[in-house]
């Protein structure tokens, strides 16, 4: 029995090893890919030969066909696929297409496959017909699945080691108003039902609130367009939004969130760039113990610290700061170093005097493209981490 036992455990940590294995494989190449990309565009930029140009020219054509999507009939269809958090891989699709029995609704998917164990689904029925060029109606519907997550705990100073494996399953329904203030500014407001559970993958509860139902409204200004990777001058987008939430039938806390995003690109000499992203987010309540855990503000991997692991830190209040120094190695293609800095308090006034999280890194982005692509490789005091991003644009 004992031997059993042994050979069954050899063979998944085998297994395991295999399947890390070739990940890294292929994030190396990747990396390899994006690196003859670049070293095709030096060469056809300081040599004269015409071959080699359209070659580079047709390698990008290529990438920036997968990552700009394509149409089926009157659908858009846009797949996507990227690695995060070093092993844990990515898969996505996003469809937009009439709505049935409607020729002027349009729905949109975004399905969203993590690992095996965590999966979403975002739909968006945009009301067209009601709807005119300032004010803009939609319905909302999002679930979300993850037996794959973790509970840290709260504050600063909690310990990767001491971490649970938990589950988390969550359902939002609701609508959206959309109206155009000014050329810029946009005003949304909206209101949805909330239900999650959650709980320890071994069995049992990791806190108080662990099953609620909320009614919640968010209130948001923000640009009407984002930062755009081309803009050779300087260039901002911003976004504010307070959302309140009210429990039904359940014990659970009323809560307040406010939270407020920037970003910053600026010009440098020798065609460098400097990228400055900011957000800063606190909650409020009267019952801080019966706040869910997964309602709170986080910051670790794609939400500013690309070199901890995913929604590494969670407290009340969180300030995030990432830096990208940007170079072109050829048109479409940019080489980064990164720095991103975080910390979290009880309060917006500790959140900016405790220990302070940081991570450093360097990355490539394909930029010439509806949804820019980047990937790259960050270092922190806990580990090594590879991550990746698509920016898949504010109508979905």
């Amino acid at each position: 029995m004992p031997s059993t036992v042994i050979r069954r455990s050899l063979t998944q940590a085998r297994d395991v090893l295999m399947q890390k294995e070739l990940l890294v494989v292929h994030c190396l190449a990747m990396c390899l890919l994006l690196l003859a990309m670049s070293g095709q565009g030096l060469r056809a930029q300081d040599g004269p030969a015409e071959q080699s140009q359209e070659e580079s020219r047709g390698m990008v054509d290529k990438a920036k066909s997968l990552l700009n999507g394509f149409y089926v009939g009157d659908a858009k269809v846009f797949a996507y696929a990227s690695l995060d958090d070093w092993f844990d891989p990515v898969v996505g699709l996003k469809l937009e297409h009439r709505a049935f029995g409607n020729r002027k609704d349009r729905m949109r998917h975004h399905l969203k496959f993590e690992t095996f164990n965590e999966y979403s689904w975002k739909f968006r029925y945009v009301l067209n017909s009601i709807s005119t060029e300032n004010t803009n109606f939609s319905l909302l519907f999002k679930t979300k699945i993850n037996d794959d997550d973790f509970f840290y705990g709260t504050g600063n100073s909690t310990l990767k080691s001491e971490r649970q494996l938990t589950t988390y399953s969550s359902v939002i329904a609701g609508w959206e108003f959309s109206h155009l203030l000014s050329d810029n500014i946009a005003l949304r407001f909206s209101p949805g039902f909330w239900k999650f559970k959650s709980g320890r993958v071994s069995g049992g509860e990791f806190e108080e609130a662990s099953d609620a139902q909320y009614l919640s409204s968010r209130v948001t200004l923000s640009d009407v367009t984002s930062t755009d990777y081309w803009r050779a001058n300087v260039d901002h987008s911003w976004s504010a939004y307070a959302e309140i939430a009210f429990p039904i039938n359940t014990s659970v806390a009323t809560y307040t969130r406010f939270n407020v995003q920037t970003v910053s690109q600026f010009p440098l000499p020798l065609t460098s760039k400097l990228r400055i992203e900011s957000r800063a987010e606190y909650l409020v309540s009267s019952d801080r113990d019966m706040v869910p855990y997964f309602a709170l503000p986080e910051a670790g991997s794609k939400s500013g610290l690309r070199g901890f692991s995913k929604e590494r830190f969670r407290n009340f209040a969180v300030a995030v700061l990432d830096f990208e120094l940007s170079f072109p190695l050829m048109r479409s293609l940019d080489v980064f170093f990164l720095t991103d800095l975080a910390q979290t308090g009880s309060n917006p006034g500790k959140a900016f005097g405790e220990k302070l999280h940081a991570g450093f890194g360097l990355g490539f982005r394909i930029r010439d493209t509806n949804h820019p692509f980047s990937l790259g490789l960050a270092r922190s005091a806990e580990d090594w981490k590879l991550f990746s991003a698509i920016a898949l644009g504010n109508p979905w």
